[in-house]
């Protein structure tokens, strides 16, 4: 029966079996297609399956049949948010909050809407409700330190940061972050300690290498950075961040026709970037190329 498929799928869930789970609940919802439970089971194994735009789907059937299901609603707000649809997002998470005040998936899935609406100052209380209620969900301290140092409190994040790396040290992402606000508070060598720490775990991290390559650049310690930047050039290469920085690098040594080449790349990339341009206007005019400088930085100057 449809029961038998969806408490099997349980079972399986819990043994973190994710396929063999959903081909369960799916077939619970085959046999019943009003069983909102199944449906909710179904859209939570899809997001374990990493399938958000499936999950969403079958979760909004769900909500339909039971719009005031708190647990549909902070289910059908995380798979909004990991589409990016924070906006959707959103009300379905103060909603869950309306309906179960205490209820710390509410606020999580809030403030995490709220993050990625660029509103952290409202998410800020929310993750400080959720963290309170749990303290050992390092997510919730990562996305709450994150908050903070996006309103510029990296000295607050940093015992959170902590907190989330003794819970989770193989979480590479967590090191990153941890990495990022000692790069705010100039803390470089801790910067850099983080920033390698998470390149162990996961060495083809285009931002890692980055931010890495950035820290060692603010340590005006240019033989370390540039093997760091070029590295994040090559496995980004879409990304204009790494082709500014190496610009500016290769003109600090000398080496014009390379800064040239990759201060084109990042305007490419980003053409409305004024201080690409004025750097360029810079290494042409270093490089004595007159007329391309002037043109450069006419395009600066509009920008």
């Amino acid at each position: 029966s449809d029961l038998l498929h969806d408490a099997l799928g349980s079972l399986l869930a819990q043994e973190q079996e994710w396929p063999a789970a959903q081909a369960e609940f799916a077939h619970a919802v085959e046999l019943d297609p009003q069983m909102a439970k199944a449906r909710l089971h179904l859209g939570t194994v899809l997001m374990q399956l990493h399938q958000p735009g499936e999950a969403a789907a079958t979760l909004e059937e769900a909500h339909a049949e039971q719009p005031q299901d708190v647990a549909v609603l902070n289910e059908l707000a995380l798979a909004y948010s990991a589409q990016g649809s924070y906006d959707k997002a959103l009300p379905l998470a103060e909603e869950a909050m309306r309906l179960a005040p205490e209820n710390a998936d509410a606020a999580d899935q809030a403030a995490i809407a709220l993050q990625g609406l660029g509103r952290e100052r409202e998410a800020i209380p929310l993750f400080e409700r959720v963290v309170a209620a749990e303290p050992k969900n390092a997510d919730a301290l990562t996305n709450y330190a994150l908050a903070l140092v996006q309103q510029g409190k990296a000295k607050d994040a940093i015992p959170l940061y902590e907190r989330a790396a003794e819970l989770t040290p193989d979480n590479p992402v967590v090191h990153e972050d941890f990495g990022v606000a000692y790069l705010q508070q100039s803390d470089l060598d801790d910067a850099i300690r983080e920033f390698e720490a998470g390149l162990k775990l996961e060495n083809d991290d285009a931002q890692l290498h980055y931010n890495l390559g950035l820290a060692y650049k603010l340590k005006d310690d240019t033989a370390h950075a540039v093997p760091e930047l070029e590295q994040a050039a090559r496995l980004d290469p879409e990304s204009p961040d790494p082709a500014y920085t190496l610009g500016i690098l290769y003109m600090q040594t000398g080496r014009f026709a390379d800064a040239e080449a990759q201060l084109r790349r990042t305007l490419e990339l980003r053409p409305q970037n004024g201080d690409a341009w004025a750097v360029l206007g810079s290494v042409y005019k270093q490089d004595n190329k007159l007329p391309e400088a002037a043109d450069a930085l006419r395009h600066a100057i509009a920008l």
